[in-house]
């Protein structure tokens, strides 16, 4: 039993080593090829046909490199398409408040509509709200019997609840590896986006078939970036309740057993 659980989460951590790496990278390698080396295509197809796990091995590889790369390309890709509307919109500070307050208002309320959807309701009242992170941290302050005046940072406590959440760290990683296959993908789109701009600096010419082609990447990039920054927010957010989840169905389970035997005094035996 054990020899088959233990070859359901290998095949479980392929799989999700498969989605988060090796079809990025292989996605890079091929359009690498078809736009450096277009005459070596059918060479290159070939190849990868007789030598398969050569082609494997150098789609992880470029997996690994396209996910090291991924964060500062797409951070620079967004900050030179936000460039233009953030100077427009200070433009507008420094000529019109009242404009400017407007422009800002109409420009948050469509950004919530285009990515909103089924939200529950926030709350109303903010005081009486539990804090979970700071749940778990007065849980590990107290585990750890730290000296009075003495607290755990938020690193601190999410690395320690990370640590004692056990098997249920693969359901997190699966949003990780969402994470990676998202953001290598805009990554992707990035690059050929950039490589579609500065064609049009150069060779390329202007016409309606290279703008729509700016345009479809602009979109892939954002879509692929919002789901990577959607997965992103889930790890963030989940790893503390999933945490307390678990330290507080044990505490319940031992509060249950000691119950049952304290009402049942040969139970204890």
């Amino acid at each position: 039993m054990n020899d088959l659980k233990g070859l359901a989460d290998v095949v479980d951590h392929l799989v999700y080593e498969v989605i988060g790496l090796l079809l990025p990278g292989s996605i890079i390698l091929l359009v690498s090829v078809a736009v450096v080396l277009p005459e070596q295509w059918s060479g290159a197809l070939g190849f990868a046909g007789l030598h398969p796990w050569i082609a494997v091995g150098a789609a992880y590889t470029a997996g690994y490199l396209l996910q090291s790369l991924s964060r500062p390309i797409c951070n620079l890709t967004s900050w030179a398409l936000t460039t233009v509307p953030r100077l427009s919109v200070w433009f507008l500070r420094r000529v019109s408040q009242g404009a400017h307050g407007w422009l800002k208002e109409k420009t948050s309320s469509l950004g919530r509509w285009l990515i909103g959807g089924d939200t529950p309701p926030a709350n109303t009242s903010d005081d009486a709200r539990a804090v979970l992170e700071a749940v778990a941290a007065g849980y590990w302050e107290r585990r750890l019997g730290l000296a009075s005046g003495l607290s755990l940072g938020r690193r601190d406590v999410i690395d320690l609840s990370y640590s004692a959440i056990g098997d249920e760290r693969k359901r997190l990683l699966r949003f990780r590896s969402a994470n990676s296959l998202c953001r290598g993908l805009a990554a992707i789109a990035a690059l050929g986006l950039g490589g579609v701009v500065a064609g049009l600096l150069g060779p390329l010419p202007i016409n309606m078939n290279t703008v729509l082609a700016v345009v479809a990447l602009i979109i892939i990039f954002w879509g692929f970036m919002s789901r990577a920054d959607m997965y992103d927010s889930l790890w963030n957010e989940i790893l503390v309740p999933q945490f307390l989840a678990l330290a507080t169905a044990k505490t319940s389970t031992a509060s249950v057993s000691r119950s049952a035997a304290v009402a049942q005094p040969g139970l204890e035996e």
